[in-house]
């Protein structure tokens, strides 16, 4: 599939969650390429959380803090809105 048609995959599905709106289709679009591109990092970039690291959404903006260490030797995968949150300050 190409990135495209996963983007509208995607942009689809948003759409249908949100009670199928008319209207606004720019904004799932938009919504769905930050989805696809925040699926497109690797393995590589997660890490290790530790207590009090911060976490934002680049979908939602939503911010977390880690209240305590999973002590796992897997990196760890945080999810918001389908994807990967991202370490942030």
């Amino acid at each position: 599939m190409s990135r495209e048609d996963e983007i509208k995959s995607i942009a689809y599905d948003l759409w249908q969650k949100n009670g199928m709106p008319a209207g606004d289709d720019w904004k799932y679009w938009f919504a769905a390429e930050a989805i696809w591109d925040a699926t497109q990092e690797t393995k590589e970039e997660l890490m290790k959380v530790s207590e009090g690291d911060y976490y934002r959404c680049d979908v939602c903006g939503i911010r977390v803090i880690i209240s305590e260490e999973c002590n796992c030797s897997d990196p760890c995968d945080i999810s918001c809105c389908g994807v990967p949150m991202k370490a942030s300050d």
